[in-house]
């Protein structure tokens, strides 16, 4: 019981840190919603095969969140133009990188070892 007892004083005490530094920021940040959406389906899409309800539950909050919010989410967004050479190139050779690891991970799972 004492055990218990400790964990919500300190659940208590974190939240209202998290609260001071939340409403004593010196600049405020706008919120990027879109980021919300894809974090929430992320953690959602994760969530399933593990049977993690917390995860899912999580995704689902943060994926409903972004969706109320999809009017703000060109606040955020700066296309390519935007972009210097250089970055343009690591952004090029990290979507090369992400594609090529994907489709390994299809062909192993549609032709790997069967169990």
């Amino acid at each position: 019981m004492a055990a218990g007892i400790w964990i919500l004083v300190t659940v208590i005490a974190l939240f209202l840190i998290l609260m001071a530094f939340i409403f004593h920021r010196k600049k405020k940040t706008r919120m990027n919603y879109y980021g919300f959406f894809v974090m929430g389906l992320i953690w959602l899409l994760i969530g399933i095969p593990l049977k993690n309800e917390g995860l899912m539950a999580l995704g689902i909050i943060f994926s409903l969140v972004g969706m109320m919010n999809s009017d703000k989410w060109m606040e955020h967004w700066h296309g390519w133009h935007h972009l210097e050479k250089g970055d343009k190139l690591m952004r090029t050779f990290l979507l090369i990188v992400a594609g090529i690891i994907s489709i390994g991970l299809i062909l192993y799972i549609i032709f790997g070892p069967k169990v």
